[in-house]
């Protein structure tokens, strides 16, 4: 119970002293007042503050630098006493201004510089406002008195526009200029219109007449070069042109006298082309009769046998030549080739060895007869290569006698074809 009662009375302690702290606080925050910083001060009178308190902002270039300290009314106008951040320097030339934001907004003191100060004596400006040799002349230093003036007020400018527009002279112009700006506007929207249309007609008769220009312009150029190259053609031509003038005047002479001849000739020779007519009707009988004799038949039952024959022979050469070009044969055929060189390459190495290592006859002659023997198998395998280049020939045969069939075949088409054109 006890501990239990102790820690009441404890929290209670507490909570009376977080609340005194949290009073202080409050009122220190509520007066602007910041530890650990010194500002200073200066005045100013107002003719009037336009609502101005304790604990308003003062604001320079817009920007917040301190606050309204005090307020002191008296006869010929308002002191109030600003506090401003400690090392901003204000340039004398500045105004200052009581303003108020909307209806209900807070009033601010604005001080807005009316002059830029020079870089070199902004360079020189190595002192505080506070201090003993502030330069007065240039900028404002502590506990001086300055003169303010009061912003625009809204209340007071509401009342003298509501009184300028109760005026009924000033109301009947300004409703007759909104008539006349209305009346304006919809002529002006009018012109606008027409000049559109206007602007578009232009620009379509524009159009036509560019192009209708154009088209005269390549005529007038195309017109100009045909003149200047039939011109220049007379004048490069005149001498051919009379020449060949000339020429068709004899020619026409030439023509006269060669109907002239030809005719003569028609009649000498009239009697000449019956005869040759006549003739040219017996040959064409004859010939006939000829074609009748002739055994068609027979003839093109031996062009299929040649036909059929032919064929299959080629198809012999042809399954011959595919064995003999299948790359499996011919690799085996070219491996064979190879083994064959090494080993007789091998076996005259060995021979040579042995020569130089034994003497005995027999042995040499016994080596003599491999080597021969290794020999006829490279004439063997060089008989396989030259069956090889015989395969590829008759490759090349067995393409000519295809050809050749073909023509046959051609043949017997055209015998066909004619032996038809007898039977008809």
């Amino acid at each position: 119970m006890l501990k239990a009662r102790t820690v009441r009375e404890g929290s209670v302690g507490l909570l009376a002293l977080a609340g005194l702290l949290i009073f202080g606080g409050s009122i220190l925050w509520l007066r602007n007042l910041k530890f650990g910083q010194e500002g200073y001060s200066f005045v100013v009178t107002f003719p009037d503050v336009n609502g101005i308190q304790e604990g308003g902002p003062v604001n320079f270039r817009g920007f917040r630098v301190g606050q309204i300290s005090r307020i002191q009314p008296g006869v010929n106008g308002v002191d109030v006493t600003l506090d401003i951040n400690a090392g901003l320097l204000i340039p004398r030339a500045v105004q200052i201004q009581a303003n108020s934001s909307g209806l209900i907004g807070e009033t601010s003191v604005d001080i807005t510089p009316l002059e830029t100060v020079p870089p070199e004596i902004k360079r020189q400006a190595n002192f505080t406002p506070s201090s003993g040799d502030c330069n007065p002349q240039q900028f404002i230093c502590a506990q001086e008195k300055l003169q303010g003036a009061a912003g625009p007020q809204l209340i007071p400018t509401l009342a003298r526009l509501s009184e300028l527009y109760g005026n009924e002279e000033f109301f009947n112009n300004v409703n007759g200029a909104a008539k006349n700006t209305a009346i304006a506007a919809q002529q002006i929207t009018d012109l606008s219109e027409d000049i559109s249309s206007l602007a578009g007609s232009v620009e379509g008769e524009i159009k036509s007449f560019s192009a209708a220009a154009n088209s005269v312009s390549a005529t007038a150029q195309e017109a100009t070069q045909l003149v200047d190259n039939v011109n220049q053609i007379v004048g490069e031509n005149r001498n051919s042109l009379n020449e060949t003038l000339g020429s068709v005047n004899r020619t026409s002479n030439q023509l006269n006298d060669l109907i002239a001849n030809t005719n003569l000739l028609v009649r000498d020779t009239n009697g000449e082309v019956n005869q040759l007519l006549s003739s040219l009707r017996g040959t064409l009988g004859e010939v006939n009769a000829k074609l009748d004799s002739v055994d068609t038949q027979r003839l093109t039952q031996n062009l299929e046998a040649l036909t059929t024959d032919a064929a299959q022979a080629s198809a012999n050469l042809r399954r011959l030549s595919e064995t003999l070009n299948e790359p499996a044969n011919l690799t085996v055929l070219q491996q064979t080739l190879d083994s064959a060189r090494a080993t007789f390459e091998n076996a005259e190495k060995i021979t040579a060895d042995l020569d130089e290592l034994t003497g005995d006859p027999a042995f040499r002659r016994n080596l003599r007869d491999l080597v021969n023997g290794l020999s006829n198998l490279v004439s063997s395998t060089e008989q396989l290569e030259q069956q090889i280049v015989t395969a590829q020939q008759l490759q090349l045969t067995v393409k000519t006698l295809q050809k050749h069939i073909e023509s046959l075949e051609a043949a017997k088409a055209s015998s066909q074809a004619a032996t038809s054109l007898e039977k008809r």
